[in-house]
Formats: C-alpha cells, sequence, structure tokens
C-alpha cells in the first residue's frame, strides 16, 4: 500500500505486496524493542542509536538523503514510537489509520482505533506479541503521566539563540520543590 517499506522489511521479488524481514537490520529492531522493555528511556535509546553510528530509517531507506541539518541521521523520539507501537513487527498488517475528508480534497484525517483494519499473521515477525504487548503497556503508561496541571503561556514559543532549538519547561521536585527551569 506504501511507496517505501516500513523500517525493518523489505518487499519480497516473488510475490507481489509481500514483505521479507530485512535482516540487516532485525536485530536493530529487536535492540530497540529489548531496550525500551527493560525500561530504558525513549531518549537514551535514541542516543545509544546514535552513538553506535546505527542508520536512521529515512537513511535506510534512501530518504530525502540530500538534505542535511544538524539532526541529520539521529535517531528522534518519534519515529523510535513510531517503531514501538508498529503492529507490522508481530506479523500484522493496519490499514485505514486515516482517511480523505471527501473526494475533492487530499487531506487526511487520522481515524478511531476502533476503526482501523487489522489483517494478522500476513508476514513473518520480528518480535513477540508478549514483548509487543510490554512495550504498549509502557507507551500507555508514559502518555498518562503527560498530564500537566497547568498550561503555561509562552509554550512552544522560545528558541534558545545560539541553536535555535525549542527550549522546554522542566520541573525539578526533588531540588527545588517549586522552581521551574527552561532546559533545551
Amino acid at each position: 500500500m506504501s511507496t517505501c517499506t516500513p523500517y525493518g522489511f523489505i518487499k519480497d521479488i516473488n510475490g507481489k505486496g509481500t514483505l521479507c524481514v530485512d535482516e540487516s537490520v532485525r536485530n536493530v529492531i529487536v535492540k530497540i524493542f529489548d531496550m525500551f522493555v527493560s525500561g530504558v528511556p525513549i531518549y537514551s535509546i535514541g542516543k545509544i542509536l546514535t552513538d553506535e553510528g546505527i542508520e536512521t530509517p529515512a537513511i535506510h531507506n534512501n530518504i530525502n538523503v540530500g538534505v542535511k541539518s544538524q539532526n541529520f541521521g539521529k535517531w528522534n523520539l518519534t519515529t523510535l514510537k513510531k517503531i514501538l507501537s508498529n503492529e507490522l513487527y508481530i506479523g500484522h498488517t493496519v490499514q485505514g489509520k486515516t482517511k480523505k475528508i471527501n473526494y475533492k480534497s487530499k487531506k487526511r484525517v487520522p481515524q478511531d482505533k476502533s476503526a482501523f483494519i487489522i489483517v494478522e499473521n500476513t508476514h513473518e515477525p520480528i518480535i513477540s506479541k508478549e514483548v509487543f504487548d510490554s512495550a504498549q503497556k509502557l507507551l500507555e503508561a508514559m502518555k498518562n503521566n503527560k498530564t500537566r496541571k497547568h498550561e503555561y503561556l509562552l509554550k512552544g514559543l522560545l528558541y534558545c539563540e545560539h541553536c535555535n532549538t525549542k527550549l522546554l519547561l522542566k520541573v525539578d521536585k526533588e531540588v527545588y520543590k517549586d522552581r521551574t527551569t527552561i532546559r533545551h
């Protein structure tokens, strides 16, 4: 259904529309899931993979290779979260995640999870269902921990003058009690 195969898979040359495991990156997928399930934070996983020189999915699939930025070749949270939540890695194909607003528009909107079309066991899995389920529980727990008591007025509007990255608000409850620090 896609022009680009998902990270960890290649198109089968014998059968149209079927996926085979890309053995060159199988161990990277397994490593990502194993580290996450064992308690390593996602940002640390990204740093470890970047430091080890492991190609990102975009570089591996030869996407936007000519575009260079300061984050080129670095693993990011979004990529890792997509990998950790993708059912392709347990052998299932998921379709219908988005839909068009109407036939005149190209704009797509996300669907509710209950409307997804999931076809099980369509290809060889890379990780076990148990490991995937553990990762989903951890991701859900992370999502539930992100609720904040306050919405800050300048949230997402402040940038570092030196490196032009967004400044993040961090409250260190142990050291500062009620003090707030701004970091990037």
